[in-house]
């Protein structure tokens, strides 16, 4: 997990202030790093990164709109309920913020909290303006 860490970093940096390379290198990496997130939770490097490169592609519309779809594609039972909808898509973030709490890593969780915000912002967002797909 230290060279998974190091690279999100770096993919960081190089989209940190490109919104096409946030539209390029968000569908190649975000889910892996999403799925991954609550996984590490006493790697706080690791958390970290993982943090800071979600919350750097979830700036673009476009990466939060195909997270949902991704996760949609993954609970298709549930896709026409959107309370449950974003629960799901919020899960790792929770489960990540669970994990880092109980290891009182305040900075790490405060970022977590960042995360979900603005993942949550956006979906509401998007739901009220009907762009989030129901049935995946």
């Amino acid at each position: 997990s230290n060279l998974r860490s190091k690279v999100m970093f770096c993919l960081k940096q190089l989209c940190i202030n490109d919104g096409q390379q946030k539209n390029a290198i968000g569908p190649v990496v975000m889910y892996e790093a999403y799925d991954e997130l609550p996984r590490y939770p006493d790697n706080d490097d690791f958390t970290n990164n993982c943090c800071l490169l979600l919350g750097t592609l979830f700036i673009s519309k476009e990466n939060c709109k195909g997270l949902w779809d991704h996760i949609s594609e993954q609970h298709k039972e549930i896709t026409g309920d959107i309370t449950k909808m974003f629960k799901a898509v919020t899960q790792n973030v929770d489960d990540a913020i669970e994990a880092v709490a109980k290891r009182d890593a305040e900075e790490r969780r405060e970022r977590l909290i960042e995360l979900r915000t603005r993942l949550m912002q956006f979906l509401k967002e998007a739901h009220i303006r009907g762009q989030l797909s129901r049935h995946g």
